[in-house]
């Protein structure tokens, strides 16, 4: 949960200094352990939020190296940097500090561009390259970590969060394509951002700017021709890499535990936990409620057998009530879902907690989702569907009296991928009358055009899983539990979604995969010790807060309000209008509420406009 921040130009002016401090300031929440700006030449300035998980690292970021002039910030973690650094050391790279930020410039100094799929864990780095006078810029590969880019008028300035990138004075103008992917799938999908000029680097890329001309690359593109011979052999080297990244990613001198929900992602990463270091009691936490039913007795269950320091965080509604402002200003990207996590890493950091495993992908790699089923059908169905005539679906369309029926109808003469329409949170219908506009989905090309993690046509199970994971898991997940962990001092490590784990999984055939008999068969077999009834055969539940009745005693004011404005709306007030009655009547659930809401709340609150 640490942060970077930069600006560098081709001109020299008196504020650059000033811009790259206001900067730092909007990230001040992601250093607890001080923040700092260092100046690289006239033009170039790097900042650092810093968040100290490992007792020797005590050496402030960025790190500029004596010999070479070149510099570092990192956000986030090499968890191999120990094994990383032996490796230098064998070539006679000198040291002079027990810094992993300094281990990774070395390695940068010695491989280039392919230290960074050597980097396990999640990370965010900016290289400072004295000579050439070049700005280097990567993200990990799945995406675990953000990283923002602003380019224009031959200066580049980057940050952790966009509000950074706000802050220091660019234009507030509502980028339109980041908008309407933000309508049509709940949250900002990338490159996108609400923010005009504002885009991501994308997952296992490589951005590097010089004289004002920048250029991306990509450091990471895995193989995922899916294998079948040697399945057994495939499959035990699998499980021992779902150790590895487990193992891997314990490695903290801070407090770190486990989410545990008692589904088998989490149970399973604590029963891996005791399998490869057995001389450390697992620490567990549960988010339970008093509104409704919860989880809290399958943790419980799960927390005894493997003897686990075991601790439930009750979430009452009058928490909820008096911290919803504060967790809605935690959302540097608005988002249909998050609260979940900001509530439950809150609540996990009073306890003392700094890093948090959770089970983020367990359901994308390991075909655990509904999804699956559900995108299986919806290509069957699409040969009938895609057929119809779009002029029908749009007057049948207008006359639904529920959203789902909106998306459904609007399905015909569908020609694209099926995924995305099962994925969708609006119809374009609705979608169009909220912004006002003809419907547009151009920008689909740009998110969607040329995912990194392809797998073989010829394994569907794959594919949905490739998609899940550059899609949903990316925009979603990963920058949900980023900002609103961040939020409450709380690092997230995703262990199922290393970046080698990921790649050995999707090689695999899906007939490993799914089982008539054992949900997710691979994981519930690298585990071993998990209850079957308990957690591995009972219905899936999902790790949401019981937001309908919360919304209806603890926040009904804010959203009625938001729904019945008039003047100077974002949304079109008529379709509002219609949305509210929706509500009312109980046919719309609270996440499409939420979407509007959360989208309405960032731009008022950074005063950007269309």
């Amino acid at each position: 949960m640490s942060a970077i921040a930069g600006i560098a130009s081709t001109n020299q002016h008196g504020d650059i200094d000033k811009l790259l401090d206001l900067a730092l300031q909007a990230l001040n929440h992601r250093g607890p352990n001080g923040v700092k700006a260092t100046k690289l030449n006239k033009t170039t300035a790097f900042g650092h939020a810093k968040h100290t998980l490992f007792k020797d690292d005590n050496t402030p970021q960025p790190i500029v190296d004596d010999n070479s002039k070149n510099a570092i910030a990192i956000d986030g973690t090499i968890l191999n940097y120990k094994a990383l650094r032996k490796s230098l050391e064998s070539k006679g790279v000198k040291f002079k500090t027990k810094s992993e930020a300094e281990v990774a410039l070395k390695a940068y100094e010695t491989w280039g561009d392919d230290a960074f799929s050597q980097f396990r864990g999640p990370f965010a780095i900016a290289i400072w390259l004295h000579n050439p006078q070049q700005v280097v810029l990567a993200r990990d590969p799945i995406g675990i970590k953000q990283l923002y880019i602003y380019e224009r008028n031959d200066e580049l300035r980057f940050a952790s969060e966009t509000r950074a990138l706000i802050n220091t004075g660019i234009p507030r103008t509502i980028d339109l394509d980041g908008l309407r992917s933000c309508l049509a799938f709940g949250s900002m999908q990338e490159p996108f951002t609400l923010v005009q000029n504002v885009r991501s680097l994308q997952p296992g890329h490589v951005l590097r700017w010089q004289k004002g001309q920048s250029s991306t690359t990509q450091f990471w593109k895995p193989n995922l021709e899916t294998e079948t011979n040697n399945l057994n052999e495939l499959l035990e080297d699998a499980i021992e890499e779902i150790k590895t990244a487990v193992k891997l990613n314990l490695a903290a001198d801070a407090t770190l535990g486990t989410l545990l929900s008692g589904g088998i992602d989490s149970s399973a990463i604590v029963a891996i936990q005791r399998q490869v270091r057995s001389d450390i009691t697992p620490n567990t936490f549960t988010l339970a409620f008093d509104a409704c039913e919860d989880e809290r007795a399958f943790a419980k269950h799960v927390a005894q057998i493997h003897k686990t320091c075991h601790k439930e965080l009750l979430l009452e509604q009058r928490t909820f009530r008096k911290h919803i402002e504060k967790a809605l200003d935690s959302y540097d990207s608005p988002s249909y879902d998050g609260l979940n996590t900001w509530y439950a890493t809150k609540l996990a950091r009073e306890t003392g907690l700094h890093v948090a495993l959770t089970g983020i992908g367990g359901d994308e790699l390991f075909a655990g989702y509904n999804q699956f089923e559900i995108h299986r059908k919806m290509i069957r169905r699409m040969a009938f569907i895609k057929l119809l005539p779009k002029a029908l679906g749009a007057k049948l369309a207008n006359k639904a009296t529920s959203e789902t029926k909106r998306k459904a109808f609007c399905a015909f003469g569908y020609k694209g991928n099926p995924y995305f329409l099962t994925r969708q949170l609006w119809s374009p219908l609705t979608m169009q009358s909220l912004l006002d506009e003809q419907y547009q989905d151009q920008w689909m090309d740009i998110a969607f055009g040329d995912s990194c993690l392809k797998a073989n046509d010829n394994d569907l199970i794959n594919q949905i899983s490739a998609l899940e994971l550059t899609t949903y898991m990316r925009s979603t997940l990963l920058k949900d539990a980023d900002q609103m962990s961040a939020a409450n001092g709380i690092e997230i490590r995703a262990p199922l979604i290393d970046h080698i784990l990921v790649e050995k999984l999707l090689k695999l055939p899906s007939s490993l995969k799914i089982s008539p008999d054992t949900p997710k068969p691979i994981l519930v077999k690298a585990a071993k010790t998990l209850p079957l009834q308990e957690c591995v055969n009972r219905p899936k539940r999902g790790f949401t807060i019981p937001m309908e009745q919360f919304f209806a005693t603890s926040f009904k004011t804010p959203i009625k309000d938001f729904l019945n404005q008039k003047d100077g709306a974002l949304f079109n007030p008529t379709e509002l209008s219609r949305i509210a009655k929706l509500h009312q009547a109980g046919q719309l659930a609270w996440p499409r509420l939420w979407n509007l809401f959360t989208i309405n709340t960032y731009c008022n609150k950074h005063n950007l406009t269309r």
